[in-house]
Order: C-alpha cells, then sequence, then structure tokens
C-alpha cells in the first residue's frame, strides 16, 4: 500500500512458458510493468489503471509476457 508508484520489474529467465503472476494496487501509487533484460511484453497497456485495479502478467513463451486485466 503506497501512494508513490511502485514498478514491478520482470527479469529474464526466472519464469517459464504458462506461469502466471497476478498483480493489484492496493494503494494510489501507479503501478508500471516493465521487462528488464531481454524479457520484453505483448500488450495493451503498461500499467494497472487506478487504485484496486487487477492484472495478470502471463509468461507465452522464452522471456515473452502479456499483460491482461484492468491496465491503460
Amino acid at each position: 500500500r503506497s501512494a508513490s508508484p511502485m514498478t514491478v520489474t520482470i527479469p529474464n529467465g526466472i519464469f517459464t512458458t504458462g506461469q502466471v503472476i497476478n498483480i493489484q494496487q492496493i494503494g494510489a501509487g501507479q503501478v508500471p510493468v516493465a521487462g528488464v533484460g531481454t524479457a520484453t511484453f505483448t500488450r495493451t497497456g503498461t500499467k494497472l489503471r487506478t487504485q484496486y485495479s487487477a492484472a495478470s502478467i502471463v509468461c507465452t513463451g522464452t522471456n515473452t509476457f502479456t499483460l491482461i486485466g484492468d491496465i491503460q
């Protein structure tokens, strides 16, 4: 719970295809999602939309992820 932004970073090489990571913005601070290293995202947005928004990060391939949920 924070009023400050908190970036969720996904490093390369630690998730396998099919794994899902669920996240939620509990506080007022924006929650952007980013890849680190060679981790890349296919998505329609890069951050959770507002307080109490939730999303899932799905590993769709080696170091490739899709962000699905209440995002912008």
